[in-house]
C-alpha cells in the first residue's frame, strides 16, 4: 500500500509542477526597450548546450540557426563577428541555455531549465562620455522553468520571441 501512495503523491507532484509556467524575468521595461530603437543589425552567440538534451532537438547548431531565422524574418539581419564590430555600439545578442534533468517517471524525464538572452552594447557613461564600456547588457530575459524535455526546445523558441516583441515595439514608434 505505501508504494501506491508514493506514486499518487509522485503524480500530484509531477501535475503540479508541469502545469506551473516558466518564471520569467525581463528587463524589458520601456527604458532597456528604447536601448533596441536603430538596432537593425546584430551578431548572435549561441552557447555551447548540455549534449543529455540533445535527443530533443537541441543542439547548439540547431538553436543558433532557429535564432538567426527568427531574426531574419523579423527584420533584424544577422552579422557575422567580424562585420558587427563595424556598426555603431557593436550590438551583439546572447543565448545561454541551461538544464539538468529532474526526475524521470513513466518514460517522460523532466528537466530543471534556463534560458537566459541578453542583447548587448558598448554604452558611455553619462558622467564621462569619453569612456566607452564594451559588451554591456541592456537587455535580458532569463526564464526559469521545470519541463519535459521535447518542450524545452519550446521555451527557448518564446525567449527568442520576447526578444523580437521587444525588438519591435521599440522601433515602431
Amino acid at each position: 500500500m505505501p508504494n501506491k501512495k508514493h506514486q499518487a503523491l509522485l503524480v500530484a507532484v509531477v501535475i503540479t509542477v508541469i502545469s506551473l509556467p516558466a518564471f520569467v524575468f525581463a528587463f524589458d521595461g520601456k527604458n532597456e526597450q528604447e536601448t533596441l530603437r536603430g538596432i537593425n543589425a546584430l551578431h548572435v552567440i549561441v552557447h555551447d548546450i548540455d549534449p543529455e538534451v540533445e535527443q530533443y532537438g537541441l543542439t547548439r547548431e540547431k538553436i543558433q540557426k532557429d535564432f538567426e531565422t527568427s531574426l531574419e524574418m523579423a527584420g533584424i539581419k544577422v552579422l557575422s563577428e567580424e562585420k558587427s564590430l563595424k556598426v555603431p555600439g557593436v550590438p551583439f545578442i546572447t543565448l545561454t541555455v541551461g538544464t539538468m534533468r529532474a526526475f524521470t517517471t513513466k518514460g517522460s524525464e523532466f528537466y530543471l531549465i534556463s534560458i537566459l538572452i541578453k542583447l548587448r552594447q558598448n554604452v558611455y557613461l553619462e558622467r564621462k562620455p569619453r569612456n566607452r564600456i564594451h559588451g554591456i547588457a541592456t537587455w535580458s530575459n532569463t526564464r526559469f522553468g521545470v519541463n519535459f524535455g521535447q518542450n524545452i526546445r519550446t521555451e527557448v523558441n518564446k525567449a527568442i520571441d520576447q526578444f523580437i516583441n521587444a525588438h519591435a515595439a521599440a522601433n515602431s514608434k
